[in-house]
């Protein structure tokens, strides 16, 4: 049965805190997936949805075209979905024009296991845990739902949660009780006109129903659909989905999405090819193969620095003024913004700032440590082609052919397209076999700050280990200098630990600021 789906995405999303930031709720990944894509996959291919749009409502039906061209859909912008005048309700009325016909009501935020949502008859769905007083409930009796409660509220009889999802084969009557109150009807939503029509007969429907609208939730519905296979750690304003056989990037900034575009050019046969672009988006064919890190070895390695080798194709610059131009713009990309990362890190963690003992080692000041590096040294780079981001989880190999594909490639470097320093790159791959992203994942680090003493410690993979070793013998036979890399790595931890979540942050900070004292001071480094 072709029927038609009004699915809301005009609210903010205010109870997911910083996740909707940069993003639509609808578009909060559950397993490497914006919400969105689950639920339109629960649905028969044939169904016509009908999108409301508000809140960074551009990126939703961005994604949505480029993941679904082939659904029907309609659009309906929403203005205002914030403030005066706005609501679920409203919302909803303004999607009257596409839904003069039974419809299917399905909330952003839920998440429900593939069966029969048409709207053939009348009814509401349910869920039989325990009554919450931050969800509505709805009344049963005799296989009938008689009343639908607002939160908190408590009556006699069968009360069970009521999920957002209903079918609402009687809309004209479900229309003409949406405008008969129009205040009320704004603040309660599809509720309200719920409630005017009970009596004409709604079947109580029982799902398995994940909440996906507040923090708690989220994280216990994304361990439930994690399927472990990609490890991606999270970013406010950057994301990447997969959908069947398409890979989708988003970033909030659009001059990040268009230079990485443009930057398809210079990296030819090393990335894939882009299908789609947009302002914030653009899609590439998945690549056949896995992520480097599932299948790293000592002779895959080996091939892999190889392959790096022509990557890393160096660019002659002959002109003097482009060369000056080059050592400042490292200048600016190694020491300038490393030091606004660290005021950030300062900013919202105030230890930071102190002499600091890190690992019973006293490191001093991390300003102190900063006036000890040779930046000259440091910001006389080699300028080749480059990745920017090259580590393992960037990496696909595919095992039958051998061969390598870049992705997630980085946008410039300070504002140059065409090349960057290989140095970077060398430093990029170096901390990926310090730290791993799927040790992070498990949680299998530790971090203790009192006052100025701070205490970390992580796992490490022996296998990690003994390819640094390969990578540090590889760096000194190519006659690249191993303590320039070493440097650059302790500032890449640094410049990491204020995007990402605590503890982590604080890992990265400690980390890079211990390995950065030990490199200048080389009598108190330990062998690997």
């Amino acid at each position: 049965m072709s029927y038609k789906v009004l699915i809301p995405t005009a609210g903010i999303g205010s109870r997911l805190g910083s996740k909707t930031k940069f993003l639509n709720k609808s578009l909060i990944s559950i397993n490497n997936k914006p919400i969105i894509s689950h639920i339109i996959e629960i649905f028969p291919k044939d169904v016509h949805y009908v999108f409301a749009l508000g809140y960074r409502g551009n990126l939703v039906k961005e994604y949505i075209e480029f993941a679904h061209p082939n659904i029907k859909k309609d659009f309906q912008l929403i203005n205002p979905f914030i403030g005066e005048g706005s609501g679920l309700g409203y919302t909803i009325m303004c999607c009257k024009k596409y839904l003069k016909e039974p419809f299917t009501f399905y909330p952003c935020d839920a998440l429900i296991k593939k069966v029969d949502l048409s709207p053939s008859e009348n009814w509401i769905g349910y869920n039989n845990e325990e009554i919450n007083k931050n969800y509505r409930s709805i009344v049963i009796q005799n296989n009938i739902v008689t009343n639908i409660l607002e939160k908190g509220e408590k009556i006699e009889g069968k009360c069970f949660p009521y999920i957002g999802v209903a079918g609402i084969n009687d809309f004209e009557s479900f229309w003409d009780n949406m405008k008969e109150n129009n205040e009320k009807a704004i603040l309660e939503g599809e509720v309200y006109g719920l409630k005017k029509i009970l009596n004409n007969g709604f079947e109580p429907r029982r799902f398995n129903w994940f909440d996906i609208g507040n923090l708690e939730k989220l994280e216990e519905t994304r361990k439930i659909f994690d399927d472990k296979e990609i490890t991606i750690l999270e970013k406010e304003n950057e994301a990447i989905w997969f959908h069947n056989e398409k890979v989708v990037k988003f970033s909030d900034d659009k001059k990040f999405i268009s230079n990485r575009i443009k930057r398809v050019e210079f990296l030819k046969d090393f990335v894939p090819d882009i299908i789609d672009v947009g302002n914030n988006m653009y899609t590439y064919k998945k690549i056949e193969g896995e992520v480097l890190s599932r299948k790293i070895n000592q002779t895959n390695f080996k091939d892999f620095l190889e392959f790096s080798k022509n990557l890393w194709q160096k660019v002659n610059i002959n002109d003097q003024k482009e060369k000056e131009n080059f050592k400042q713009i490292c200048w600016k990309f190694y020491k300038e913004k490393t030091i606004e990362r660290i005021k950030m890190f300062i900013f919202k963690n105030k230890w930071a700032e102190n002499n600091l003992i890190i690992n019973n080692q006293y490191v001093g000041n991390i300003f102190d440590l900063f006036s000890k590096i040779d930046w000259d040294d440091i910001c006389d780079g080699i300028p080749s082609r480059f990745h920017g981001d090259y580590h393992f989880e960037n990496i696909i190999f595919n095992s039958s052919s051998k061969t390598f594909t870049c992705v997630d490639w980085r946008q410039d470097f300070g504002g140059i397209l065409e090349y960057g320093d290989i140095y970077y790159d060398l430093a990029k791959l170096m901390h990926g076999l310090i730290i791993s992203h799927k040790i992070i994942e498990l949680d299998l680090y530790k971090v203790e700050i009192k006052d100025n003493k701070i205490d970390f410690d992580f796992h490490r993979l022996d296998s990690l280990i003994f390819l640094q070793r390969i990578l540090n013998s590889w760096i000194i036979n190519n006659r690249y200098s191993i303590k320039k890399v070493n440097i650059l790595t302790a500032l890449i931890f640094i410049n990491s630990s204020p995007l990402h979540h605590q503890p982590y942050g604080s890992l990265l900070y400690a980390l890079g600021i211990r390995n950065l004292y030990d490199e200048l001071n080389e009598e108190s480094k330990n062998d690997i």
